[in-house]
């Protein structure tokens, strides 16, 4: 079946994921990967005789002739759409096409997404709604009542641990065990299927106990197990732990796995019990984030919370003492390498450590709600430097990042408008990029605020396009002008087929779409040269300019006394 292919459709064919390269025309497929040959269960022989019609159901074969024809040429996400196997199986499928080289002749490839199980994840989390909603009312009620039983709880195991200490002050463990991924059965099950395995963790923590140790429930899915080191022996009894409670538990019929993080705390001289257990949380906590099984308390864990929390609260005062600041990278036309447009950067100068990137604390702030006066800062700071330019006559429209939680705060909107009023800057002078990520966290709502935003003249960019996981049917429902394809692809697109084959698919994906496609992090003159020859729209890097004061962005415009795109970024001086 296989015929000559030039490098981009033999990329698409390697990857990991059902691809049929077809005839635009006849819909006659011409050659597939080999994940379809596997996912759909025909020879190569077989499908080189079949078209795209073959593997949807004969029932939607008519209707979906009449869709396919409808849609060349656009690029457009599909689905999600029903697809059969040679055995009869059912699938469900979201699916892209892009145009693509065959043989020296122009050809389509279709890349196909399996969306069965999400689409079955999604059914039972309806159910689970339902559930939900009838539960709620008596949880309220019981809400009380469980607070005030665990309350006592704690108490009545911090006094047997305080006593176990008087008694051999040196000699008391505690272990912190944690049940991982109760949220998701409560979410996709129900609460009374967590509800149940924790009952059975905690039947099976007191089954391995004797009655010289002390094991309760500290909180929901969190228990604490104590007693004197010397009379056990410890890695054993963390062992027995470790494995009775990763053996599959039940709930109605049904086996059911949760995670198990332990944190293993050891007393000193002068420790008091509500340390132990603190001690204890924290080494759980850190093999939760570290991926581990089981975690030891080391005084490092205790100073790392610390650091965080000064962190924090440095933060605070870094955003009420001005010392947030903002640098500008331009973005260049790919072909002429004029600037066509500008991102803002957020730095943090602190006063110890120097200049710090959003990497090291946009995370933080998004957990704490910090971005929110960040984000007004960025806002305010955007709208500041978009005026500046039209007072200058530089028609450059700049770009900001937005977070998800801006999107989802009920003053967003009417903060941009107010920003933009105060200013008196124009609208279409300003771009708001979101990743993925951002973009589902609440599709509907933040279609909603996007389709607002777009309307008063504003422009949508999705960042860092790849990275993030979002599905492509919902995607689709959400407008954005811009598509910006992300580094990490970048890099290594001229040396590493998959990444060839995503950029162009993107690339594809927004010229069929009418979107402007910007790679980012570009580095070197044969990056550039090759993202141009692939047909990305425009450009932004280190090799075109560095991010740079806002001071030193507009002297570039006033030192050229021309227009920007009769300006190439890459011969300013940047920082």
């Amino acid at each position: 079946m296989k015929a000559p292919q030039d490098s981009f459709s033999a990329g698409l064919c390697s990857l990991p994921l059902p691809v049929f390269v077809y005839d635009a025309k006849t819909l006659a497929i011409l050659d597939v990967s080999d994940a379809a040959v596997e996912r759909y269960g025909y020879t190569p022989e077989e499908f080189s005789s079949m078209s795209l019609h073959d593997v949807r159901p004969p029932a939607e074969r008519k209707r979906k002739r009449r869709g396919v024809a409808l849609s060349k040429g656009r690029g457009a996400v599909d689905g999600p759409v029903q697809h059969h196997t040679a055995h009869g199986e059912a699938l469900f499928v979201e699916t892209i096409a892009t145009e693509v080289t065959y043989a020296g002749h122009r050809a389509r490839a279709l890349i196909v997404l399996d969306v069965s199980e999400r689409l079955r994840m999604e059914r039972r989390l309806q159910e689970s709604e339902r559930a939900l909603r009838e539960a709620e009312a008596r949880l309220n009620d019981l809400a009380g009542q469980e607070a005030v039983s665990r309350s006592t709880s704690r108490t009545a195991m911090e006094r047997c641990i305080g006593d176990l200490l008087a008694e051999r002050t040196d000699d008391v463990f505690v272990l912190f065990v944690l049940l991982d991924g109760l949220d998701i059965v409560a979410n996709t099950i129900g609460y009374s299927a967590s509800d149940r395995l924790v009952e059975q963790a905690e039947g099976l923590l007191r089954d391995l106990v004797d009655e010289h140790m002390i094991v309760g429930e500290w909180q929901h899915g969190r228990f604490v197990v104590s007693g004197y080191a010397s009379t056990y022996d410890l890695s054993d009894l963390v062992a027995r732990v470790e494995s009775a409670l990763r053996k599959p538990m039940q709930h109605h019929y049904r086996n059911m796995h949760v995670g198990i993080r332990i944190g293993v705390a050891s007393a000193a001289a002068g420790s008091q019990a509500e340390d132990l257990i603190r001690q204890a949380s924290l080494a759980a906590h850190h093999a939760l984030g570290h991926g581990r099984g089981v975690s030891h308390f080391e005084p490092s864990m205790e100073s790392g919370l610390r650091s965080r929390l000064a962190l924090e609260h440095a933060l605070h005062l870094g955003i009420e003492g001005g010392e947030l600041r903002f640098y500008v990278q331009p973005i260049v036309d790919a072909q002429t390498e004029h600037i066509i447009s500008a991102e803002v950067l957020l730095r943090w100068n602190t006063p110890v450590h120097g200049l710090l990137s959003p990497a090291s604390f946009i995370e933080m702030a998004e957990k704490t709600g910090l971005i929110i006066p960040i984000g007004a800062y960025v806002l305010n700071a955007t709208c500041a430097l978009a005026k500046e330019c039209e007072r200058l006559h530089i028609d450059v429209p700049i770009a900001m990042n937005v977070s998800a939680k801006q999107l989802t705060d009920k003053t967003f909107f009417a903060d941009v408008q107010n920003m933009i009023a105060h200013h008196a800057v124009r609208p279409s002078q300003l771009i708001f990029e979101l990743t993925e990520s951002a973009l589902m966290s609440d599709v509907r709502a933040t279609s909603k605020m996007l389709s607002d935003l777009r309307d008063t003249g504003l422009r949508i960019a999705i960042d860092d396009f790849g990275t993030g996981y979002s599905s492509l049917s919902r995607l689709k429902h959400i407008d954005f002008d811009i598509l910006k394809i992300d580094c990490s692809f970048v890099q290594d697109y001229s040396r590493n087929a998959m990444d060839r084959a995503i950029v162009d698919s993107a690339t594809s994906l927004g010229k069929n779409a009418g979107l402007e496609v910007v790679a980012e992090g570009v580095e070197t003159v044969e990056q550039a040269s090759a993202l141009r020859e692939a047909g990305v729209t425009a450009m932004q890097g280190f090799y075109f300019a560095r991010p740079m004061p806002p001071a030193e962005f507009l002297r570039s415009f006033d030192a050229a006394r021309v227009s920007p795109k009769g300006n190439a970024a890459k011969h300013w001086g940047t920082l």
